[in-house]
């Protein structure tokens, strides 16, 4: 009991609150997806830098490309930060027990500095871990104009300027798979049907339309 009470207290202090904050919500999440089912696509970011970018937007892709290097966006947002989290506080329990113990870390400004140092340090093992992973979101091996013609569904809203994604089942092996994805017009929300309609070479990106069995629903509704 008393180590669990130190383990506790030193958990919830100091440098390691941010850590351990970021466990908490990662436990949360996954507790939350197990009743709900939302999986790992419920919280995505477009961290798309192979797009064309105008002049506007380049330095914007330029910062991105660090996000990319380490996995973030190549992998599923939430299992890269879950992955990111464990090892925060790993490193950050590690170092408090160690070298950081003799450290008189009185002010925020330390504590800041400290924790920026520990998830630093955590993206690390956390680019090595998750490089393995990219192999599972490839898609590049496939034809992209084999989807065309396929129906799938909007993991990320797709709008005619922002590029979004789109999940596609494969019939062989019946996998699913994620592609980048735009619209001629308007904007389709996340979680709606689809049909793939063409390939756009030039950009690397699909271009879907509302499926008719979404307008057919929607007119019943109506």
């Amino acid at each position: 009991m008393d180590a669990f009470k130190q383990f506790a207290e030193t958990a919830l202090s100091g440098e390691l609150i941010p850590a351990t904050s970021s466990i908490l919500f990662i436990v949360a999440y996954w507790l939350f997806s197990l009743v709900s089912g939302i999986g790992f696509d419920a919280i995505d970011f477009d961290f798309d830098v192979d797009a064309e970018l105008d002049a506007g937007d380049m330095f914007m892709g330029i910062g991105l490309m660090p996000l990319r290097w380490l996995n973030l966006g190549v992998i599923p947002v939430m299992l890269w930060l879950t992955i990111f989290g464990i090892f925060w506080f790993i490193v950050s329990y590690a170092m408090r027990m160690g070298f950081d113990h003799y450290t008189d870390a009185s002010t925020t400004w330390d504590v800041t500095l400290l924790s920026l140092r520990n998830a630093a340090i955590a993206l690390l093992p956390t680019k090595f871990l998750t490089n393995p992973m990219r192999e599972w979101f490839r898609i590049d091996e496939f034809d992209p104009n084999s989807f065309v013609d396929m129906t799938g569904m909007t993991r990320v809203p797709v709008n005619s300027s922002k590029v979004g994604r789109v999940s596609v089942r494969q019939p062989k092996d019946n996998s699913d798979v994620i592609l980048k994805a735009v619209t001629t017009e308007g904007e389709i929300k996340s979680r709606q049907p689809v049909l793939i309609v063409g390939y756009d070479e030039s950009r690397g990106v699909h271009i879907v339309v509302e499926s008719s069995e979404n307008r057919d629903t929607a007119t019943d509704v109506s």
